[in-house]
């Protein structure tokens, strides 16, 4: 009786102080974020389902969610280099964190060609554990009376990802396990280096790469006996089409955007390893 009499009181309590309103990038974010917040936090994604970080343009209409935030966890899309100043006039309190700057050093989107940081670090499990350390960090300053909740709730997630470390690890030890694959974007270098991968990517800073590339990678494709080109969901297969027609290689849907990150880390995993053929 006294249990749940502790029980609804510790409810009411943190009712009576309201939910932490955070705001992140990308979808998947919102995961990390309650993994660590839990009841505590309401988590809004700037960028919606269906829509690419890469090409989007924050709403005005937006700019609500903003208001309300006390923190926004971004990963270093140029949208939120553009848009920070209009966010920190519009909500001077709110602290915006950017969890590529915390312990990450930044890589190129791809092996082949030099261009700017790749910002999909949420699909690095390795970095995973960087950016769930510093949101248990910031979620800690703003409710100090939550710290020993908010840091059980990182340790059983730090656990979580160990797991998910070791079945990818188990994914790929096994003997026919395919490591190289064909994107249309590169999304996947963080996951690729830490499992010894190779990524290769039909395009380069946002444009198709060019003829000369492409014949290049022929070779290479068909050396590794390639069977398949992976197209992100808000991309056109049309983009990819003709090349894929010319070596015969199947066009499946790979989504780094998924809501659920553990599970969709280890599918994009099983797809890469299988080529496509997952039970």
């Amino acid at each position: 009786m006294r249990y749940l009499l502790f029980c609804v009181l510790f409810v009411s309590f943190v009712c009576a102080q309201g939910k932490i309103n955070v705001v992140v990038s990308v979808i998947p974010q919102i995961y990390l974020v309650e993994k660590i917040g839990g009841i505590d936090v309401d988590v809004s994604s700037m960028v919606p389902d269906g829509r690419s970080p890469e090409t989007y343009e924050p709403l005005i209409s937006q700019m609500k969610m903003i208001k309300n935030a006390s923190v926004y966890f971004g990963v270093g899309m140029d949208f939120e280099k553009a848009w920070k100043p209009r966010f920190i006039s519009a909500n001077p309190l709110m602290e915006f964190v950017d969890l590529s700057e915390i312990g990450i050093k930044k890589q190129d989107q791809s092996n082949q060609f030099k261009h700017k940081h790749d910002p999909h670090i949420w699909l690095s499990v390795a970095l995973a554990k960087v950016q769930a350390e510093k949101i248990y960090e910031t979620l800690s300053n703003i409710r100090p009376l939550r710290k020993s909740f908010y840091q059980a709730n990182l340790e059983e997630f730090l656990k979580e990802i160990n797991a998910l470390d070791s079945q990818i690890k188990g994914i790929f030890s096994k003997p026919n396990a395919q490591k190289s694959f064909v994107v249309y974007h590169p999304a996947f270098g963080y996951l690729a280096k830490e499992y010894g991968l190779e990524e290769i990517a039909l395009e380069n800073d946002g444009k198709p790469i060019k003829l000369k590339q492409m014949i290049g990678l022929r070779d290479v494709i068909l050396k590794k006996d390639i069977k398949v080109a992976y197209v992100q969901p808000e991309f056109s297969k049309d983009r990819i089409k003709a090349f894929a027609n010319e070596l015969h290689l199947k066009i499946l849907t790979l989504d780094p955007l998924r809501a659920d990150w553990k599970d969709n880390i280890l599918h994009i995993c099983k797809m890469i390893a299988s080529q496509g053929n997952v039970e």
